[in-house]
Order: structure tokens, then sequence, then C-alpha cells
């Protein structure tokens, strides 16, 4: 089976990568893609399809909103006229610029306006559907995958996927949020690891199924023993979309030496005490380092009108991935991935979450079972092969 992984990253992720290895993006394709799917894991990065081809598939991927990725690939797949060296230069010019502006100074793109050149270019998908979807269909139909897994399905209107439908036995769409209806019209089934969105797939004409995020456990040979030199941490994005953690942060900040290394510092203006605490932002495997060094992680959801009382967020299988104790907000599906109190620690107000934190700060022998347990659970339980297993599992049953 052929399968093709289609993703969109965050345009800070991008931007961080290209300001990081200066002279990436004149690399080949190939080359690029590794650094994005190998050396700095992001997201899911390769760990579908690394796994899918553990278990006898073919499996690609495809970071669908790299503009400069996606043009290389262009570049060395078909034949164009002079626009792609044309735009190399003018991306290589901007990279550079914001390299140059960039010198000796921390990266945080969110809050330095002088890379905002250098995020459009990176980020701008949405306002350049005919890049983005020219070259997304030239990966499409030279590969002819049999299955198509596009895990980014609110970011690619419906009209392309349904005008890719010819060269693709199976499109599977997966996305954490509610879209309208002709999202899920134009697919043949719909994932989500949100057991409340499953029936949306049913309730427009296709089926549904539950996939749950996890972890990849080769993420540990890549990390380093440092110790853990931070108390607390949390990778949480604030500010915009996520104005609902500024309460419980605003608490904690307070009372505990709690690292923030999530983005959003330059939606903190009004909130000097968690601004205050807001360390860089980390990408890549840097976010998981951090995680690793930490002794404790506390993890926040995204407000219930998004996913509503369900665990779903990568935070919890990474922190307890790399063995830190986690300690997250209660969901009533928690159960379902580890046990509160044994292998991860569930907190329903900022109160009790910081009674927590301070108590097993205190308690060092505790806290390392704990966090020894629930690494054991994910790494037995809650890994990407595991759930590429069920994935195939799904295609089977709709490719019968």
């Amino acid at each position: 089976m052929k399968f093709l992984i289609v993703m969109m990253y965050d345009p800070r992720m991008l931007t961080w990568l290209y300001l990081k290895y200066p002279g990436l993006e004149k690399m080949p394709y190939s080359e690029q893609l590794e650094t994005y799917l190998g050396k700095e894991p992001f997201h899911i990065a390769d760990f579908y399809s690394s796994n899918l081809r553990k278990l006898g598939h073919e499996a690609y991927d495809v970071v669908a909103n790299s503009e400069i990725l996606q043009k290389k690939w262009m570049e060395e797949n078909v034949s164009r006229n002079g626009d792609l060296s044309k735009f190399s230069r003018t991306a290589a010019g901007v990279l550079e610029r914001a390299r140059s502006a960039f010198a000796g100074r921390a990266a945080d793109p969110g809050v330095k306006p002088f890379l905002r050149p250098i995020f459009s270019l990176l980020g701008r998908g949405a306002s350049r559907p005919d890049w983005l979807r020219e070259i997304l269909a030239a990966q499409i139909t030279k590969l002819k995958p049999d299955v198509l897994v596009n895990i980014s399905m609110g970011y690619i209107d419906p009209g392309f996927i349904s005008s890719m439908k010819p060269h693709v036995r199976l499109m599977m769409g997966q996305f954490p949020e509610q879209l309208p209806p002709e999202y899920y019209k134009s697919y043949d089934v719909y994932l989500s690891s949100l057991p409340n969105l499953v029936d949306r797939g049913i309730k427009f004409g296709i089926p549904g199924h539950l996939l749950k995020l996890g972890f990849e456990p080769r993420i540990l040979n890549q990390l380093r023993e440092e110790g853990k030199p931070i108390p607390v941490s949390s990778m949480a994005n604030l500010g915009y979309c996520f104005e609902d953690r500024i309460p419980l942060f605003e608490y904690l900040c307070q009372r505990l030496p709690l690292e923030i290394r999530g983005y959003g510092a330059e939606e903190l203006a009004g909130h000097p005490v968690v601004l205050k605490h807001h360390k860089k932002e980390v990408w890549g495997l840097q976010m998981y380092q951090t995680v690793k060094n930490s002794m404790i992680t506390v993890n926040r959801h995204a407000d219930a009108g998004k996913v509503g009382d369900f665990a779903n967020n990568l935070r919890m299988f990474e922190t307890t991935g790399v063995g830190t104790l986690l300690v997250t907000d209660w969901k009533e599906n928690l159960p379902d991935y580890f046990k509160a109190g044994k292998e991860a620690l569930a907190y329903r107000t900022p109160e009790e979450c910081c009674e927590l934190v301070k108590y097993y700060l205190e308690h060092e022998e505790e806290r390392k079972a704990l966090a020894a347990a629930g690494q054991a659970r994910t790494l037995e339980s809650h890994t990407y092969y595991s759930r590429m297993q069920d994935l195939a599992g799904i295609v089977k049953e709709h490719l019968r």
C-alpha cells in the first residue's frame, strides 16, 4: 500500500528552521525534508510515514505550506520556466536579510517585527493557493498514492481535494476541530483524535474513525542526559486563540518557578506576571529537550469549545514519553490514556494544579516513580507504531 501524508507546519516553526540552518534553502529537496522531519521533528514529523514503512507499506510526506521546500521539489521534478529560479533568488534575499538582522539574538520570531517578511514568505499558503495547489497536485498525480492522509484538512479547500480523487484510491482527512460540512464531504473517510468529533463524518455521509495521538520513541535517542535543571515548565501557546489559558498561568506564575516556552509572548503585554515567566519559545528537538530537562511539565488543553471535555493534545505524550512528570487538566477520557495519580496527575482548578506541583517538587522519589510509570505506559500503549497499526486496519476496512 502506498501512503501520502500531507501536513501543514506552523509558519513560526518554518521561520525558526531556516534561521537555524543557514543555507538550508539551497539544499536539495530531500535534504531539506530530512531536516524538517528527522533533525528537528515537529508535530507528527514523519511519525506516520516511518511507522507505516515498518509495517511494510510505502509512505511519503509533504509539508504543503512551505513555499521554499515545495518549490524546491517542483524545481527538481517538473520542467518549468524561469519563475522558480527568480523565486529562489527572492527567497535567498529575504532569508539573508532576516539572518543579518537576527545575528546574535535569541530565536523568537513572534515578537521581532523585522522577521515579518520571512514569516510571510514561509506561511502564506492561504493567500497563495496557486502555488500550493499546483505543486501539491503535481506531487499527488506523480505519486498516485493508494491512500492520502491529510492531517490538516481544515487548511486545504475541499474543491481541490475533490479534484484529486481520481488520482487517489482512498482520501482520508484528519482535523482536531469542527469544520463546515463541505470539508467532510470531499473525503472518503474522516479521522479524529477526539471521540466527540468522530460522528461528524458520519453526520455528513462519510465513515468516521478514532485515531489517537501518540509518541515516537526514537526521539529518546536524539536527546541528551542533562539532569533536571528546570523545576516546572509548560510548552503552552498563549495569546491570540489561547486566552483561556491565561488565568491558570497568572495564578501559577505568582507561586511557582514556572518557565513558559510556547509562542505568544507578543500577546502578553497586559499580563506582566505571565510575560516575566515567558522564556524563549522552543521548536523541534529543542522542545523535547526542554521537556526532558524539566522535573514537571504543566499541560492545559485548548478551550472546551474546541475539544469538548476530552483529553487531546500531543503534550501529554511528549511529556510522559521523555520521562517527565505530567500535570494535566482533568478530562473525562483521561483514564483511556493514563491512571491519574499513578502515571500522571490531573487538576481541575489552578489551586489544585499549584498544590500538586509544589508537593511533587518537594517529594523527589514520588515524582520520579510517577514519571517512570507514565513513561512506561506511553512506551507500551501510546506509540505511533501502535497508532499506525490502527490506521492500517482502518484502511483495510475501506479498501477491501
